[in-house]
């Protein structure tokens, strides 16, 4: 920490209240709004819709693929 900033706990402390009056968020949104504005941002989505198992982890499997030795 730069001595001209203060005392460690005077930072965080600042830190922390800003963060919890959702001054961080104002900042991101304001920058991100400016960044898309100038094209410098690029909203690309992905979305792996594959579905592996069942929700909740348990991934049964039509009869007709089941094994003869499972019941």
């Amino acid at each position: 920490m730069l001595v001209e900033c203060g005392p460690w706990g005077r930072i965080y402390g600042l830190f922390r209240r800003w963060q919890r009056h959702g001054t961080w968020h104002q900042v991101l949104t304001r920058l991100q709004a400016l960044a898309d504005a100038k094209g410098a941002i690029v909203w690309n989505l992905s979305v792996d819709s594959t579905e592996k198992e069942s929700p909740g982890g348990v991934f049964d499997e039509p009869d007709d693929h089941r094994s003869p030795c499972r019941l």
